[in-house]
């Protein structure tokens, strides 16, 4: 081809081979001219035969080609892209697991090539790519520089799959970012981004309202505004009353000085839920705070459910915790399983979440099919309702018209959007 009117007409006449996906017919006769002599080598000829060559997934190919394209015409919108596409197919969505520094750089290669606002680059999904690779273990540093090449306003409601759930582009980019701020003790900055991820995502979907408020109050923690964290953190247990929420009460609490809430709120956690190893911290908690009031067969009692959680994990034991062996005279070798220590505390936390509340009498009227749930009545008549979690002894030995103590708490039912009384806490009674 002696002029540039020639190419167009054949760069006309691949297009349409492109438009009926006769791809390999275009690239048998791109790789034609490009290898005649003289041999065509325009930018958009480089970026025809690269293309096609990409739809074809001969990426290794492509990528060869696309380079040559790129030193024509460094500044064409569409061989930019194209590189972009390239790399990222070659060194970031391959089928084999590349090393992270490989990842790195191809990933910061095609935060140059092109931007945010073209929605037809992969630079969006590289760096949510790129973002993977730092949240198991969660690197704060990491995120917040790969989410500080994303503007929010430019991501999407489209949903994408991570870790098993189910987010929007948006979503993820606000739970990131706010929580490296948070780890990285940017409260203020954490504060104000959740504020702004409230005002711009759906408040229900994945519980959004929940998980910003709640990073709102952690925030506030770490500012000493122990107030404003205990007023939000109290109106989210309402919603969903988890352990570490519970948990996170019980430090606001511990940090103000109110040792008795700081007890109540630990030992809720510690009954809420079964699995007791996950609430390490819960407990060494419980041992500081029994400490603190004196009372050191309790705080002895905690420091060995700690000492057995970490044997069983077999995790290391340091700092504080190699302490607390020498102070209480701990034998490692004679402590039982976690489980039969917690089941000798679970009084003490009993005591501390309900020694306020009056104990009922009564008797279990009915079971759900699977057990975890059911109604237990009152001396005088009155039926509530209980789950499986407010049985504090073995859920095997539940039978209808066996007698049992019990107290009662408002909870807050999140479809019928109404506060109910439910019956918790619930014991064997002793036949006397």
């Amino acid at each position: 081809m002696k002029n540039q009117a020639e190419i167009d007409s054949f760069l006309a006449v691949v297009k349409e081979l492109w438009q009926q996906a006769h791809y390999q017919e275009a690239e048998k006769q791109l790789e034609a001219l490009w290898r005649s002599r003289p041999p065509v080598r325009t930018p958009q000829f480089a970026y025809a035969y690269a293309y096609t060559l990409y739809r074809l997934r001969k990426f290794a190919q492509a990528l060869q080609i696309c380079r040559i394209a790129y030193r024509l015409d460094s500044t064409s919108p569409q061989i930019r892209r194209l590189y972009a596409w390239i790399v990222y197919r070659t060194e970031i969505r391959c089928q084999y697991e590349n090393e992270r520094q490989n990842i790195l750089k191809a990933a910061r290669a095609i935060v140059k090539l092109c931007k945010q606002e073209d929605r037809f680059s992969p630079y969006t999904d590289t760096v949510f790519r790129v973002l993977e690779l730092f949240v198991h273990p969660f690197a704060a540093p990491a995120v917040l520089e790969w989410t500080g090449y994303l503007n929010p306003a430019l991501l999407d409601n489209r949903t994408i799959k991570s870790d098993d759930k189910k987010w929007t582009p948006k979503e993820r980019y606000y739970r990131l970012r706010c929580e490296a701020l948070l780890i990285d003790q940017r409260s203020r900055e954490c504060i104000e981004l959740c504020q702004q991820a409230l005002q711009q995502l759906d408040p229900e979907h994945t519980d959004n309202l929940i998980w910003f408020k709640r990073k709102i109050a952690l925030a506030a923690f770490a500012l000493g505004e122990f107030q404003d964290a205990l007023q939000i953190l109290h109106e989210l247990i309402r919603f969903q009353p988890d352990w570490y929420m519970e948990k996170e009460l019980a430090m606001v609490y511990a940090e103000m000085g109110d040792d008795r809430q700081a007890l109540n709120y630990a030992s809720r956690a510690a009954l809420n839920g079964e699995e007791i190893r996950h609430k390490i911290n819960v407990f060494k908690l419980l041992v500081k705070l029994y400490e603190k009031t004196g009372d050191t067969s309790h705080a002895k009692d905690h420091v060995r459910l700690v000492l057995t959680i970490a044997r069983e994990m077999r995790w290391s034991l340091r700092g504080e915790t190699t302490g607390w062996i020498d102070r209480y005279k701990v034998d490692l070798s004679q402590l039982p399983s976690s489980a039969v220590v917690a089941q000798q505390l679970k009084e003490c936390w009993v005591k501390n979440k309900f020694g306020d509340k009056t104990l009922y009498l009564g008797r279990i009227e009915s079971l759900n099919h699977n057990r975890t749930a059911g109604l237990v009545s009152r001396e005088d008549g009155r039926c509530f309702g209980f789950s499986r979690d407010a049985f504090l002894e073995n859920v095997a030995s539940l039978r209808i018209g066996m007698p049992v103590t019990f107290y009662l708490e408002e909870e807050y039912n999140r479809q019928t959007k109404k506060n109910v009384t439910i019956a918790v806490g619930l014991r064997l009674a002793v036949q006397t």
